[in-house]
């Protein structure tokens, strides 16, 4: 990948790539996005859970950059926490403390809450998660 010379490039291609992300995930009826096996196991739904994940990280990373003392990040990471705590009750040979997960646990955990939700849910929360991206971004001084 090319070094990226601008905040703006950097919002293009973020624009272009979710173009490109919501004509693949309309082209998938929404029956389909629950079957296993797009990605080892994972369905549609699963990966746009691991997506919406993450992009829910980065936006509280940003957040906080642009707000210091905001502690969103903190709250963030509290969820995930209440989150693996749940899911050790089942899964016991997972590290206590969710900054102790490799990234396949981390993972597990993550979709794992995420499968509690429809697939219309799923997308709706990562539609949502992407949003606050190009807002942060824009929010961001020029370097």
């Amino acid at each position: 990948m090319e070094t990226l010379k601008s905040k703006s490039e950097l919002l293009r291609l973020m624009e272009d790539g979710r173009r490109e992300w919501d004509a693949v995930l309309s082209q998938i009826g929404e029956g389909h996005l629950s079957e296993a096996g797009v990605e080892g196991l994972w369905s549609v739904k699963q990966v746009v859970a691991h997506v919406a994940g993450y992009e829910e990280w980065t936006a509280a990373f940003l957040a906080d950059h642009l707000n210091p003392g905001a502690d969103i990040l903190a709250a963030h990471d509290a969820f995930w926490q209440e989150q693996l705590d749940v899911y050790r009750q089942d899964h016991p040979d997972f590290p206590a403390n969710m900054n102790q997960t490799d990234d396949d646990q981390t993972n597990a955990v993550v979709v794992a809450v995420y499968d509690r939700y429809t697939a219309r849910e799923v997308l709706d929360r990562e539609r949502n998660a992407y949003q606050q991206l190009p807002s942060a971004l824009q929010a961001t001084p020029d370097s």
